[in-house]
């Protein structure tokens, strides 16, 4: 504390510590150093949401537990251990994003679990229940064997095979004997097929049975006109009005329990749990616990926080009431939104324009912080919520519109909105990843890399390079003198390292207002290796090329055969090592995405067809934990930013729709 003193006081040397210049320029500091990340994992420091969820579904009795909590914060990855507390239980999950389900099934391989993919009505074992047991549906009746379900189908398939087991190996060679495994009945089902899930669980023992739905909202963003408009919800409910014993659902923008009345009256009818025990078995789980920030940006480039739509006293007041029960609102209060309240408080201070009762009430800066051990994530959004608190206390309406309204002087973070340029001179301000979402997103990535587009090389020329580079070793090998070592370079790829997007020489080329002091990440260009990989995935040469480039679509439409998503899963592997820099998506992959996105944008056509719960959950994919150190929301038009910064008015769309579909579902289709 002595050094920290002297830092401030500017007696050590020439040094001297200045906070509102450390959270203007330094932040990117908070996200802890490399020994600070390197020793962060040799303790098991589990997040409250996966505390208090594995807490409520260990109760005893029928459970129903509503985890609500901001994305990264380990809902998912907590999964597969609950079986763990119920040895003799078959787990459910459920979630209409693939790339959730796949990294639900990887925590299972590596848990040892069996489990099996459930899509279409088929059930498809994994390696880890045994080799040989095939696809299994409902099978009808015939002269050898009766009807069975396909988890009977599967089951019997298990226990012949175990029959089986001993004969084989005893006929085998020794060597040979661990081909014959042991099969095993999977414990866990995954699946993205939502309107699979109520088939299964209706063929499950719903006593020794937990059922997770992540993201039960998805597909409820729009409220439809009748039951066929929207096939998504309307399976996700049936999913949710077949509870078994134990349930889980969460979502970032889950509706709250008393908003859900029909849901949570149909578990408790269900295992007949009278209404006044209702809080001993529905639990909701909250947590407002947040990891870094992601900035709001308007068209103009500007950073928008909520404090500057308030016009009086009052409205902040309902904003200080709303933030602790909206993390992802509350994820905008960054250390810049807290730097920009201290700099306006000092120039309010300046021009005497604080009350006295103001001063009185707040603790300033320097004494908040103290210690600097202090300095985070989490005391940042704290200490800001405390300043926007205190100016609502004054109930001064000139006083908090100084303090709160945006300045015309403020100078714009990020270049103005345009979507043709943000490849191009504009890429230098979104390093990292860019994510954006769009109801055509193949057609939009088209649109943003024309320019790139137009210099592609042909295939057919780097494959010539190629093979003329091997020639040449080969023919260098051929008159080597005996017993010379020929040195043999590995062939190098002959793509231009200025279509390689955000790498330096693509921005040297195409950013020529680029600021000097531009951060850049380091981008690595693309090998032969990479190339052939590429070169195999079954779409045309375009999206090869931009491949290379480092930029692709998560469209499903690219996808030759749906039921095996080549193109896609490898954008999104892709993603996760790094090796893209800007991708663009439909609304299914905004739900639940772990990806290490720096930027995401929200464009118009998909801001129209969003509600507010979908377009925070999207936001919600920026500054993911442990995969970025910063994060920004860069918004099309300025009304979405509306919409999103106001207070909710009355019932979300996603609680319409989901109970609307509720009663329609228990009325067995007579009541809309």
């Amino acid at each position: 504390m002595a050094v920290q003193n002297r830092f401030r006081d500017g007696s050590v040397g020439t040094l001297k510590f200045d906070l509102l210049w450390y959270l203007q320029n330094g932040a990117s500091l908070l996200a802890g150093s490399s020994f600070a990340k390197k020793h962060k994992t040799t303790v098991f420091k589990p997040f409250k949401i996966q505390v208090d969820m594995t807490n409520a579904i260990f109760s005893p009795g029928p459970q129903l537990v509503f985890g609500i909590a901001p994305p990264g914060t380990g809902k998912t990855a907590v999964v597969a251990h609950m079986l763990s507390l119920f040895p003799g239980h078959s787990l459910v999950f459920c979630c209409a994003a693939l790339p959730v389900v796949l990294g639900v099934g990887r925590i299972s391989n590596t848990l040892g679990l069996p489990y099996a993919f459930v899509k279409g009505r088929r059930l498809t074992p994994s390696f880890a229940c045994g080799r040989g047991l095939g696809t299994h549906v409902d099978m009808p009746a015939d002269l050898l064997m009766p009807a069975m379900t396909a988890v009977e189908s599967l089951q019997y398939a298990v226990v012949a095979g175990n029959l089986q087991r001993k004969k084989k190996r005893l006929a085998e060679k020794k060597r040979l004997r661990n081909l014959h495994d042991l099969k095993k009945n999977p414990r866990m089902f995954l699946m993205c097929d939502v309107s699979s899930c109520a088939w299964l669980l209706r063929q499950l023992d719903p006593m020794r049975t937990i059922l997770v739905v992540d993201e039960p909202p998805m597909g409820s963003d729009s409220y439809p006109d009748s039951p066929q408009d929207n096939p998504l919800a309307a399976a996700m409910l049936q999913t949710m009005m077949t509870p078994p014993y134990k349930c889980v659902w969460m979502s970032a923008t889950l509706p709250r329990v008393h908003v859900l009345p029909t849901l949570v009256s149909s578990f408790l009818e269900r295992f007949n749990v009278a209404p006044e025990k209702k809080e001993t078995h529905v639990t909701e789980c909250f947590s407002t616990q947040l990891d870094r920030g992601a900035l709001m940006c308007g068209p103009s480039g500007a950073v928008a926080f909520p404090h500057q739509r308030v016009g009086s006293a009052a409205e902040l007041k309902r904003l200080c009431e709303r933030l602790p029960g909206d993390p992802l609102v509350l994820k905008a209060y960054t250390e810049r939104a807290l730097a920009s309240l201290i700099e306006r408080w000092q120039a309010l201070a300046k021009g005497k324009k604080v009350p006295a009762a103001f001063d009185k009430i707040m603790v300033t800066p320097a004494k908040k912080f103290s210690d600097l051990s202090l300095l985070n994530h989490a005391s940042i959004r704290e200490y800001a919520v405390e300043i926007l608190q205190g100016i609502s206390d004054i109930g001064d309406d000139e006083f908090t519109k100084a303090f709160c309204e945006a300045s015309g002087a403020d100078k714009s973070t990020f270049p103005a909105y345009n979507m043709a340029e943000m490849l191009f001179s504009n890429a230098y301000a979104f390093p990292g990843l860019t994510l954006v979402a769009d109801d055509h997103p193949a057609a939009t990535m088209l649109l943003m890399s024309s320019k790139l587009q137009e210099h592609m090389p042909k295939m057919e020329s780097l494959d010539e390079d190629i093979k003329g580079q091997e020639a040449k070793d080969k023919q260098q090998a051929k008159y080597a003198e005996e017993g010379e070592v020929v040195e043999s370079a590995a062939p190098k790829l002959k793509f231009s390292a200025e279509l390689v997007i955000q790498s330096e020489q693509f921005l040297k080329r195409w950013c020529p207002n680029r600021p000097k002091d531009s951060p850049t990440i380091a981008r690595i260009l693309p090998t032969v290796q990479d190339y052939v990989k590429i070169k195999e995935l079954p779409v045309d040469e375009r999206w090869q090329m931009l491949a290379l480039s480092g930029a692709g679509s998560y469209d499903t439409s690219l996808d030759k055969d749906p039921g095996n998503p080549i193109y896609t899963q490898w954008v999104h592997e892709s993603m996760t090592g790094n090796k893209l820099a800007c991708v663009t998506a439909g609304k299914e992959f905004t739900w639940g995405a772990n990806v290490p996105a720096s930027t995401v944008v929200v464009t118009t056509s998909f801001a129209e067809t969003t509600s507010v719960a979908g377009m925070l959950q999207y936001v919600g994919r920026a500054a993911r934990r442990g995969l970025t150190t910063h994060g920004q929301a860069i918004f099309e038009r300025e009304e979405d930013l509306d919409r999103i910064f106001q207070s909710p008015d009355g019932l979300s769309t996603e609680a319409l729709t989901m109970e609307r579909y509720a009663n329609w579902w228990l009325s067995k289709g007579k009541q809309w």
